[in-house]
């Protein structure tokens, strides 16, 4: 199966694109403007799941594992879509 500290890294890292999509102040406008924040939070949340690894790799006590950073991105790319699928739904209802 799916080791468990996949599944951990997959959990970490799926509320990052929401949490950060939720913090902004305002709707964004149009569709365009909707997916340029969903990929740059999504951008970023690669970023720092990439840096997570590379400093665990430099710590004597921990090992950095590729197979981590691609559970971290596949939660975000997931949540990412899942932002992306909810948002005209969300602001249609508000209309």
């Amino acid at each position: 199966g799916i080791p468990t500290d996949k599944i951990v890294h997959f959990c970490m890292f799926f509320p990052f694109p929401i949490l950060a999509w939720y913090s902004i102040d305002r709707v964004p406008e149009g569709m365009v403007e909707s997916i340029g924040k969903i990929i740059s939070f999504a951008a970023y949340g690669c970023l720092f799941a990439g840096l997570t690894e590379i400093i665990q790799g430099m710590m004597p006590y921990r090992s950095e594992d590729i197979n981590d950073f691609y559970a971290d991105m596949l939660a975000i790319g997931i949540s990412s879509l899942v932002i992306l699928f909810t948002n005209p739904i969300k602001k249609h209802a508000r209309s």
